[in-house]
């Protein structure tokens, strides 16, 4: 999902239930939770990645 939180995009996994919350791939992040102080725009899904995923440091958002 691409979403403008606060003023700035994110690509994020949108989770429905048990409760509504963006679940980042990287397991370094904590999922967001927003809250009615929290800004946020859902602009669509993302379909294709052009490039490669993987980082120089074996992490893969696969």
């Amino acid at each position: 999902m691409i979403a403008l939180l606060d003023g700035g995009f994110t690509v994020k996994t949108l989770q429905l239930k048990p409760r509504l919350r963006l679940l980042p791939a990287n397991p370094a992040f904590a999922p967001i939770d927003p809250c009615m102080s929290l800004s946020l725009e859902l602009f669509g899904v993302v379909t294709h990645v052009i490039g490669n995923l993987r980082q120089r440091d074996g992490y893969s958002a696969r």
